[in-house]
């Protein structure tokens, strides 16, 4: 298929398929943490024995 560069012409409707399950996925995850009670989290030094926070910082690019 020239406009879509896939192979065959039911690649496009299986990549759509693939998005689709993938997305549904996604939003059920994101349905499902909205639903968690987490409560009250500690503060300050009580996050680490000792008194040291650990931070984690992750960057993504896209």
């Amino acid at each position: 298929m020239i406009v879509t560069g896939l192979a065959t012409k039911e690649a496009p409707a299986e990549q759509a398929l693939r998005i689709f399950i993938e997305r549904h996925r996604r939003k059920n995850a994101i349905a499902d943490l909205a639903g968690i009670d987490w409560g009250r989290q500690p503060r300050g030094n009580a996050l680490r024995p000792g008194g040291r926070q650990t931070v984690i910082v992750v960057h993504c690019r896209s």
